[in-house]
């Protein structure tokens, strides 16, 4: 972890038309892409992939990340109806958690940097007390 440049929220920000492709010609799914404001980190994918596990509505599409694009495979008219709401509530649910978890890995950090300084100490202490003759 470590990092020094804080988190800037992931957002749809564009929906590539072009990149948006029909993997079936005998059904009207296609795989749209809906463009991000950054390609998120690991960490951030897996929770948004876990926030979206659930179907929450007979509607519900499965949707994944590959790089800077989410991809949900519905009918280009599912994605205006349905779908962008859903993934713009999902990215903002993912947002929020992966803030919890850099809180959680800076505190685990600290955690760990702080016991490292104790072990120092303490043998620093152990150095100074013993006697060579």
């Amino acid at each position: 972890m470590g990092s020094t440049q804080p988190f800037e929220d992931v957002r749809i920000v564009g929906f590539d038309d072009t990149l948006s492709t029909k993997p079936d010609p005998d059904k009207d799914l296609y795989d749209m892409r809906l463009e991000l404001s950054a390609a998120p980190p690991v960490e951030w994918e897996g929770i948004f992939l876990e926030e979206r596990r659930l179907p929450r509505h007979t509607m519900w599409r499965r949707a994944w990340i590959e790089g800077r694009y989410i991809v949900i495979r519905c009918t280009p008219e599912e994605l205006e109806k349905y779908h962008l709401r859903n993934l713009q509530d999902d990215v903002d649910g993912t947002n929020a958690k992966y803030r919890e978890h850099l809180k959680k890995a800076a505190a685990a950090e600290q955690d760990e940097a702080q016991r490292e300084q104790e072990e120092r100490e303490r043998l620093a202490g152990i150095k100074r007390r013993l006697k060579f003759d």
